[in-house]
């Protein structure tokens, strides 16, 4: 049984400046 490995976003709120 395979189990899927969620995809866990990276959070960088360095890049969040528009």
């Amino acid at each position: 049984v395979r189990v899927p490995v969620p995809q866990l976003q990276p959070q960088n709120p360095s890049q969040q400046q528009p």
